[in-house]
């Protein structure tokens, strides 16, 4: 479902609150009308000829773009219901007359209270009798209506027919929608799964990160340890008398390496001697 606007967000709070209040009365589509417009009638005709007439009275339109824009809004509206009827937000619900009104080619909106559409029938009039007429004095004396009028020769007649004096039930789902600030479940549920994938995505680079500063902090380390080492280690040092020890220790071993060699090398000759003196 996309967004609504402003003035839409209006309508369907009114629907919203009137059901909340149990005024069945004021969810027909006639009263709803009323509500929206700025003119005090409205008549249409489905044959032979489809057309829309609006009624506004002359004192309330300075301007003919006053009484223009009066199908605007009932266009508007209309669709409005229509698309909201399409998304499952509202059902109709037909009211049940004494004498059926359905089939009618020629129907009007007002209200009955105030106004009067024509003349009765034992009324002589030569005069235009399309015309609105005041109701004053209890209904004793009657007043034509000063207008102006504009008529509309489109198909929207045909929708608003269709919901001419319909209840505008709204559904369950037209009550959530007001209730979570006129967002769909889809929208709702939409913005939970971005959420979602945002929380995991910081947790991967928070993890990602903490995992950097350790890799760093390991280098840091290693390459510290043998600066650390280096610095701390004592110099050896060797004295003088071990030196002297040491140079008379290796001397020593010479010369005992050498009788050794000595000795062994003159024991075969002394054989030798011997050997030819017995002979």
């Amino acid at each position: 479902m996309r967004e609504f606007t402003i003035k839409e967000k209006y309508i369907v709070k009114g629907l919203f609150d009137r059901k909340n209040e149990s005024n069945l009365a004021e969810l027909r589509t006639t009263k709803l009308l009323q509500n929206h417009l700025d003119c005090f009638a409205l008549r249409w005709e489905l044959a032979p000829r489809k057309f829309i007439k609006i009624y506004m009275k002359q004192e309330d339109a300075k301007d003919i773009a006053k009484l223009n824009k009066q199908y605007f809004k009932i266009c508007d509206f209309l669709y409005f219901m229509d698309e909201l009827e399409a998304n499952h937000y509202i059902k109709l619900q037909t009211i049940s007359f004494a004498k059926d009104t359905s089939k009618l080619l020629r129907q009007a909106l007002y209200d009955t209270s105030k106004y009067q559409y024509g003349l009765p029938k034992d009324i002589e009039y030569s005069g235009n009798l399309d015309c609105f007429y005041e109701i004053a004095d209890n209904r004793k004396r009657l007043y034509a209506v000063e207008h102006i009028e504009q008529n509309a020769y489109t198909d929207s007649v045909d929708l608003l027919n269709k919901y001419y004096d319909k209840i505008i039930y709204p559904l369950p789902l037209l009550e959530d929608l007001v209730k979570h600030e006129y967002k769909s479940i889809e929208q709702r549920n939409f913005e939970k799964q971005i959420e979602e994938n945002d929380l995991h995505h910081k947790e991967q680079m928070r993890y990602a990160r903490n995992s950097f500063y350790v890799a760093l902090l390991a280098v840091v380390v290693s390459a510290a340890i043998p600066l650390f080492i280096e610095k701390c280690a004592e110099p050896i040092e060797i004295k003088k008398s071990q030196l002297k020890s040491l140079e008379q220790s290796i001397i020593q071993s010479k010369i005992i390496l050498s009788d050794t060699v000595n000795v062994q090398l003159c024991q075969p000759t002394d054989t030798f001697k011997t050997l030819n003196t017995i002979k």
